[in-house]
């Protein structure tokens, strides 16, 4: 049940199990996982708790369960330790340093974040490798080539493409693997750089060194190169398309403000990180306040269920690939949006961006705080508790008010 997602269901099944078997230490901590799924952190915590309470022996997966649930949580430290503890009891299980990673990257603990961020190619449900090669490990390769290659979603590439250039000083030829969404974008914005279209397909490289475009953090991340300062530039459109795109944002001496309500659906916790379209329909309706849809893919006819509202759906039509997007962010005055890949995008380009997170963000945004050092121009809104929208939201429609027009 918990696998067919209703984590509801599967709790009510372990109870039952437990009132059978109340000191099963496997099917405390399986219940602390089905208390995950239903957002009930407390409860998943103190189950897990129980679980390592009640065990006869040292057990990795226990400790295991217990550090996903302390990170759930935003307690990071805690999710540390119990995770450390994991990876002593089973040195030979590489996939925990995944686990591992993500918390040490959320408290901005990058130089071992980034390392044990290599092994998520060992988790039980990573992808299949696309590309083999003798994998590149940051040293000089003078005139060796370089294959960079496609990982994960586009706003992982947008956020990771900031180290691009300085690949340069480090091989004669270097080959960037790009998908056709973001290709005119990234080729605008290095144009010194070759870039390459991506294949789906099995990738050999027997020559060369190859990189994922996610493992560069780990040779050139500083001070230096975290800068928020803009580094993408798109494509200008033609002066017609653009006159076309501003005759939709009326009238002028009012604000404009693209929304976005969900990533990717494929994404497994989309489903907590994305937000009712009704949230941004009824809850910013602010005087002189235009509200644009930029959404794209399924949930796009989310707006259609709701029957009349007053967010417009003229401007996503507009959009065919990134650089569209960003030509179009550039006329907006701000951009609300959950996590999606346009905040990257806002980021990188310097163009203002709130952005909504649920309890348990991306690394990325880190537990606390309404600042990321990543990007300069995003403003972070956070749920109190797990699933609360309405603290984000009411926040969020007080600091639209005190925008000027």
């Amino acid at each position: 049940l918990r696998a067919s997602g209703q984590p509801m269901r599967a709790i009510n099944m372990y109870t039952l199990s437990l009132n059978e078997d109340p000191e099963n230490s496997g099917t405390w901590s399986n219940l602390g996982n089905a208390f995950k799924d239903a957002n009930l952190l407390t409860a998943s915590i103190t189950a897990h708790q129980r679980a390592l309470n009640l065990s006869n022996t040292s057990s990795a997966q226990l400790w295991h369960n217990h550090g996903i649930a302390m990170s759930i949580a935003g307690q990071h430290d805690q999710a540390i330790d119990s995770i450390q503890k994991a990876i002593e009891l089973s040195p030979e299980k590489k996939s925990l340093r995944w686990d591992l990673a993500r918390s040490q990257l959320a408290i901005q603990n990058y130089s071992d974040g980034f390392f044990n961020y290599q092994f998520r190619w060992d988790m039980e449900d990573a992808p299949e490798r696309r590309v083999f090669g003798n994998e590149w490990q940051g040293e000089d390769l003078g005139k060796e080539s370089l294959f960079v290659y496609v990982e994960q979603g586009f706003g992982d590439y947008i956020q990771c493409s900031r180290f691009l250039p300085l690949l340069n000083n480090k091989a004669t030829t270097i080959e960037i693997e790009v998908k056709p969404e973001l290709i005119d974008l990234m080729k605008n914005s290095f144009p010194n750089l070759q870039f390459t279209p991506y294949k789906a397909d099995r990738i050999d490289r027997p020559k060369g060194k190859i990189v994922s475009i996610l493992d560069l953090p780990r040779f050139f991340l500083s001070e230096q190169t975290l800068s928020g300062t803009p580094y993408l530039r798109a494509k200008p459109l033609t002066n017609i398309l653009k006159e076309h795109i501003l005759k939709k944002l009326q009238p002028p001496n009012e604000l404009h403000i693209g929304v976005i309500w969900s990533g990717s659906t494929t994404f497994k916790r989309n489903q907590y990180r994305s937000a009712p379209v009704e949230w941004f329909h009824h809850c910013l309706k602010v005087p002189k306040c235009n509200l644009h849809s930029l959404q794209l893919g399924p949930r796009s006819n989310d707006l259609a269920k709701i029957g009349f509202s007053n967010i417009s759906n003229s401007l996503s039509n507009e959009i065919k690939s990134f650089n569209d997007t960003a030509n179009i962010i550039r006329e907006l005055d701000l951009v609300i949006t959950t996590c999606t890949s346009t905040v990257h995008l806002c980021g990188s380009l310097g163009v203002t961006c709130w952005t909504l997170l649920d309890y348990s963000p991306h690394w990325l945004w880190g537990p606390t705080g309404e600042l990321t050092p990543w990007y300069s121009s995003v403003k972070l809104f956070r749920q109190t508790t797990p699933g609360d929208w309405r603290s984000v939201f009411d926040k969020v429609s007080a600091d639209l008010i005190q925008l000027k027009r």
